[in-house]
């Protein structure tokens, strides 16, 4: 994953995929389909990842692996944008915080 330009994933079907997190550390940038597992609930389109469609996602990847070799810039910040909002939603020491918040108001009531 590292030494790759971009990642692709052009599953039909996912649960929580962790191939697109390690992704998302070593800040590759992805493309995706859109609506399969849980990428629309961390990913956004040109943000932070590319969303394919799932009926025809192989030419819409080409074209978007020419736009990475003739302008990578966007590229290395949707990679930047992913390791972000990997981290925010998938790094033990946040979620641990989110489980101690509720652990807090159950123990509450």
């Amino acid at each position: 994953i590292k030494a790759a330009d971009i990642i692709a994933l052009l599953s039909e079907s996912e649960a929580s995929n962790n191939t697109i997190k390690e992704a998302g550390y070593f800040e590759k940038p992805v493309a995706i389909c859109k609506g399969v597992g849980d990428f629309d609930d961390y990913i956004e389109h040109k943000i932070s990842g590319i969303f394919l469609s799932k009926e025809k996602p192989v030419n819409e990847f080409v074209s978007y692996i020419q736009g990475l070799y003739k302008n990578p810039s966007p590229y290395t910040e949707m990679g930047k944008s992913l390791k972000q909002k990997v981290v925010e939603n998938f790094d033990i020491h946040f979620v641990g915080l989110e489980y101690e918040k509720l652990q807090k108001k159950l123990l509450n009531k």
